[in-house]
């Protein structure tokens, strides 16, 4: 090999460098803070990871490269990810700051969209969402999120954060039910305010019935053994034997306005005189706060 009078080898030949800035400019590792969902992506479930997962990430400190393309967000630039999502999230919840990415430049809006489109669905398994959420609140690093700040982050409402930590609160039988797909997320939200022997007789009523009690069943069993009526086994002690039939028309309106306001509602009617209540049911203050940010108060 020829070397130079220094004795050191000579410069490699002139394409080298080029190659190597070509690909430092489409690679880096960016900050968390400047990526983002794709809007092709918002309300589709997070992939959520394992435990094992995250574990392995905080051992060594690196996540697969995600693929992105910049964006300008007023006077800085932000990259949306086109694809890893899974490593976007992994990072966050093993506390890794920086992560490896491919910055695409060239890419249309169409080619853009179907790399999101390629991407895998999230995790289907609430109590495993629910615990990831629960992980990206406090990283491993660093001081604890606020749910606000991780809704920002995750392009969702604070209301439906709250509502999927919610099931952490459920009792551990009640998990698996749900884990096992026996029992959907809307039952256990519907439970986690009682305490762990209510959860767990009025989940078992649920099993009981073929087919499966509805969520809106369970919401009123619920509500019937906050208000003091006792549990027996797998039964409720009614408070009344013949309850007044449910006006479908006004069941549908509620389903409606709790699924827009992220929070159970209930409405009386009464039809002679017009009249009638609006109630509406919050789990803690937080989703309270949400309920009324939802509606357009602001204090």
């Amino acid at each position: 090999m020829q070397t130079a009078i220094s004795g050191l080898p000579l410069a490699p030949p002139a394409w080298k460098p080029a190659i190597l800035c070509h690909v430092t400019r489409k690679f880096a590792e960016i900050d968390l803070a400047f990526l983002e969902r794709s809007p092709q992506r918002r309300g589709r479930p997070l992939p959520y990871p394992a435990p094992e997962q995250i574990a392995t990430a905080r051992r060594t400190g690196a996540v697969r490269p995600l693929i992105v393309r910049p964006v300008a967000r007023g006077t800085f630039e932000a990259y949306e990810i086109l694809d890893g999502e899974d490593s976007w999230m992994l990072a966050q919840a093993a506390g890794i700051a920086l992560v490896p990415a491919y910055i695409r430049h060239d890419l249309s809006d169409a080619q853009a969209q179907a790399l999101t489109a390629q991407m895998p669905a999230g995790d289907p398994d609430p109590m495993r969402r629910a615990a990831a959420l629960d992980d990206l609140l406090q990283p491993a690093q660093g001081p604890r999120k606020t749910k606000a700040a991780l809704a920002r982050e995750l392009g969702c409402s604070r209301t439906a954060l709250s509502h999927h930590l919610r099931l952490r609160h459920l009792d551990p039988q009640v998990q698996a039910w749900i884990q096992r797909g026996e029992l959907a997320a809307g039952h256990g939200r519907a439970l986690a305010s009682l305490p762990a022997e209510a959860q767990r007789a009025l989940a078992a009523r649920a099993l009981r019935q073929r087919p499966r009690a509805s969520v809106r069943a369970v919401e009123r069993w619920a509500r019937a053994s906050r208000q003091g009526h006792p549990v027996h086994g797998e039964e409720i002690r009614p408070s009344c034997t013949n309850p007044p039939p449910e006006d479908p028309d006004l069941a549908r309106l509620e389903r409606s306005l709790g699924e827009h306001i992220g929070s159970p509602v209930r409405i009386a009617f009464d039809g002679r005189t017009g009249q009638g209540t609006l109630q509406v049911q919050f789990a803690d203050l937080e989703v309270l706060e949400g309920v009324l940010e939802k509606l357009g108060y602001q204090r």
